[in-house]
């Protein structure tokens, strides 16, 4: 039986998911390390690199529970990480590292209290884009399905341009947001954005979007949200520029946060030469 569709879905694909993208970008985690109050305790973890002629960063983040009393040592192929004595909450510590084809990670936690650590190491030079271009769509049967294997996946509603329009998403590789990720609970996040790149004009409504996490996030104790940085927030008009936690829910079998990417978080703001763009992340809630 056919079936009528009013949408047209777009699954973007950065440069392939699990074996690409992930595989490239995240060269180690994103892993969660723990302390317990009173005592020292050291995980030692090996991973390889296939191009170790990149850039990559450690990025250590403070767990939901919070970072404070905590004291960590980080070392890399036997070199040790400069770190602060003491990390505090809602900090995200990033630092060079150089990497081996075959490397070894050891971390070392002891502190006052229980409390948690996100370690990850990342590739900075690896940046995944695509571009599409949404047709416009009338009253027509539409079954088709752009699928590029699904790292993001976007569902815009018939008409929400008007005309043919690229649609650009990048996977940025970077904390260059970090400062503006406040929330009212220390959440962690996933040290890297998605922008989304919707052209001269933003959708006329709101986008169906879902995000994959990585798996290392799904055995874990943390529920996951999807977080957009609003220019102009509507349910906070003297907060600009923030990231605000959006409802959304996890598919147990595909590890893909849905949620209703509003109209509002494409702001001109965000994107070059007056285009409109939304920067969306995934952060982490005990």
């Amino acid at each position: 039986m056919e079936r009528k569709f009013n949408t047209f879905i777009l699954a973007v694909f950065l440069s392939g998911l699990t074996h690409c993208a992930y595989g490239r970008v995240l060269v180690f985690g994103p892993e969660f390390f723990f302390s317990e109050a009173g005592k020292h305790q050291r995980a030692t973890k090996e991973f390889p690199v296939h191009d170790v002629n990149q850039k990559f960063i450690l990025s250590v983040q403070s767990g939901a529970s919070g970072g404070k009393g905590i004291k960590a040592a980080i070392t890399i192929n036997g070199v040790r990480i400069a770190l602060p004595d003491e990390l505090e909450e809602r900090l995200m510590i990033t630092e060079p590292v150089n990497l081996r084809n075959k490397n070894e990670i050891s971390i070392e936690t002891t502190g006052t209290t229980d409390a948690s650590l996100l370690v990850t190491i990342i590739n900075v030079e690896e940046e995944h884009t695509v571009t599409v271009e949404i047709p416009l769509l009338t009253e027509v049967d539409f079954e088709g399905v752009v699928d590029f294997e699904g790292y993001a996946v976007m569902t815009f509603p018939n008409g929400s341009f008007g005309k043919a329009q690229n649609i650009t998403a990048t996977l940025i590789p970077t904390p260059s947001t970090q400062y503006l990720f406040e929330t009212d609970d220390v959440v962690p996040r996933l040290p890297y954005e998605i922008r989304i790149n919707s052209g001269d004009k933003p959708p006329a409504g709101d986008t169906e979007l879902s995000v994959r996490v990585p798996d290392s996030l799904i055995a874990s104790d943390y529920s996951m949200q999807i977080f957009a940085m609003m220019h102009d927030n509507p349910d906070a008009h003297d907060l600009h520029d923030r990231f605000s936690m959006l409802s959304s829910g996890l598919n147990s079998e595909t590890n893909m946060l849905k949620v209703a990417l509003p109209r509002e978080a494409f702001s001109s703001a965000y994107g070059k030469n007056g285009t409109y763009e939304a920067v969306i992340t995934v952060g982490l809630i005990h």
